[in-house]
């Protein structure tokens, strides 16, 4: 890997998480991985089984990488040893992302979201909300 110096003057940012990388210099690997549970309700209400990332079939899929088949030819020439960057701003980075300034050689992200959205239904024999059960 080529190795040059990077400089950055400034960076401001809100917020970096969940896997998320903030890089500056050169980097030989970056391997990301998110798994996420997202549960939206309008009604306080626990599930006994909600935590359980067994349950959600999403998590347990097998990663699949595709080969990269065709040959690559890069002919790079670097006028000057150095990266150089006046100022960077970001509002954020989250779920398996990278800012990166830099060289990198090989960078691997993942994320993987399950959504569940449990809204009140009215029923109508009661008048009042009850959770909605479905998970799928």
């Amino acid at each position: 890997m080529f190795s040059r110096i990077s400089k950055v003057d400034s960076i401001t940012g809100k917020s970096l998480i969940f896997s998320s990388v903030l890089q500056i210099g050169d980097t030989r690997y970056i391997d990301g991985v998110s798994e996420v549970l997202a549960v939206q309700r309008d009604v306080k209400y626990n599930y006994s089984n909600e935590e359980d990332y067994s349950t959600y079939r999403v998590f347990g899929y097998p990663s699949v990488y595709l080969p990269i088949e065709e040959p690559v030819f890069i002919k790079t020439i670097n006028k000057s040893p150095l990266i150089q960057v006046g100022r960077l701003d970001f509002i954020g980075a989250t779920v398996s992302s990278v800012i990166s300034i830099g060289n990198t050689d090989h960078i691997r992200m993942k994320s993987r979201i399950k959504h569940i959205r449990r809204l009140s239904k009215i029923a109508p024999s009661q008048g009042s909300p009850s959770p909605d059960t479905n998970t799928s």
